[in-house]
């Protein structure tokens, strides 16, 4: 797996901003250990990456990741051995969780987000 561009620029830009972000929103310091929910996404695979590529910027933080499948949709078996696959291959620890008991008819979201942070709390 190829995930840094050739030309280091890139990257570099990339964790410039990233760095930038972090310490203006104040999000963590540079030694908090992290667990990072991991959806499969385009945007938390992301963010895991860039969490990944600061310890080469004097970052020291530990992390973990978790990834919630929602067991309410097909392809979601596939999205977790993606996630399995991207963290092995960075050697990042992972724990995977899979939800049942959703209801698809009452407020699906607020059930999801709320059992979502019922298991992250288990891991932290």
């Amino acid at each position: 797996m190829q995930f840094i561009s050739s030309d280091t620029r890139y990257t570099n830009r990339f964790i410039s901003h990233f760095m930038k972000f972090i310490e203006e929103h104040k999000l963590f310091d540079k030694d908090d250990e992290l667990l990072i929910t991991v959806s499969g996404g385009v945007d938390s695979i992301a963010l895991l990456f860039g969490v990944h590529i600061l310890q080469r910027y004097g970052y020291s933080n530990s992390y973990r990741v978790i990834h919630i499948h929602h067991n309410s949709r097909q392809g979601q078996d596939d999205e977790q051995d993606f996630v399995l696959k991207f963290c092995q291959h960075l050697n990042i620890p992972i724990t995977t969780k899979k939800l049942k008991d959703l209801d698809g008819e009452s407020n699906f979201e607020n059930n999801a987000r709320i059992k979502r942070y019922e298991s992250c709390l288990l891991y932290t």
